[in-house]
């Protein structure tokens, strides 16, 4: 390890001092060839094919891309540069600019991951507007139209249904979330999008097994004086649950008379697996049926 470390602060002392502009702008060691390829694999996601400008100044030479990347590399170690880093036998002698592209074994490598990471959000995508999140959305839409809405409050899941209006800034999201727990772990990132294609239980894979549920609403509305919270949600094996809190006696004695539902206490609950789409239509001129037989 001391002899590591005397390398690089030789390195460090051949480098000259020299102003960093930005986070693109590095200097190239020895030996540092990870560290390398991971940069190069940021330029890999954007394009193969590059301008590189080619500047040597006071013992460096520095290789710029397009201003997205500055590396310095030290003359003595520009061999090693090419061959280890750029992955070419021969490269042009004077500065310039040139037209260059990316090792192609970095750029097919890039490319598998990012079709890979697409094919997924494709696949979330289509899970997230179909079956039962469809039904759920369909279900909110319905319970706005006739009892409306005074506030939405956040939900314990992958998605709450106040983003579904921002689908797909939800989606990229979570994406974003995926790949930091994934990576280049093409592997597990095709069981992801096989499990979201066949419909198959997410419960056991990260990060979808860090929520409660898949989507979920929860909104606070009120009808008439009465205060009423109508939750939904999709769990992970796809099973839509919902249910209405109601802190109203009106509104649960026209509910009462609603063969499709059973009221529990202060909840209304379906019969079924789910509320029947003219439910809440029901339940509204129910509520308002009730309120002229008491008058």
């Amino acid at each position: 390890m001391g002899n590591n470390f005397r390398e690089i602060l030789d390195v460090l002392q051949r480098l000259p001092i020299v102003e960093m502009t930005s986070a693109s702008d590095i200097a190239f060691i020895p030996g540092g060839f990870k560290p390398m390829t991971k940069v190069l694999k940021g330029l890999a996601k954007k394009k193969k094919d590059w301008k590189l400008e080619v500047l040597d100044e006071d013992g460096r030479r520095t290789f710029n891309f397009e201003g997205d990347l500055r590396i310095s590399v030290v003359t003595e170690d520009l061999e090693e540069f090419y061959s280890q880093v750029l992955c070419v036998d021969d490269f042009p002698e004077n500065p310039g600019i040139i037209a260059f592209s990316l090792p192609f074994s970095l750029y097919e490598s890039v490319q598998e991951v990012e079709s890979a990471y697409d094919a997924m959000e494709d696949a979330l995508h289509d899970y997230l507007i179909m079956g039962n999140v469809k039904v759920l959305d369909d279900h909110v839409a319905l319970w706005e139209k006739y009892f409306g809405v005074v506030t939405y409050r956040p939900t314990h899941s992958f998605l709450t249904i106040d983003t579904v209006d921002k689908m797909e800034e939800g989606i990229a999201k979570q994406v974003a979330n995926i790949r930091k727990i994934y990576g280049e772990n093409i592997k597990q990132v095709n069981v992801i999008t096989q499990a979201l294609k066949s419909g198959n239980s997410l419960n056991s894979i990260k990060p979808f097994s860090a929520f409660k549920t898949m989507v979920g609403a929860k909104i606070i509305s009120r009808y008439r004086g009465a205060e009423m919270v109508y939750e939904g949600s999709v769990g992970t094996s796809g099973l839509l649950s919902e249910s209405i809190f109601v802190n109203d006696d009106k509104v649960l004695k026209a509910a009462d008379d609603i063969s499709q539902v059973k009221v529990v206490k202060n909840t209304i609950f379906p019969r079924g697996k789910l509320f029947p789409s003219n439910l809440f239509k029901s339940l509204r001129d129910d509520i308002k049926l009730t309120e002229e037989d008491d008058d």
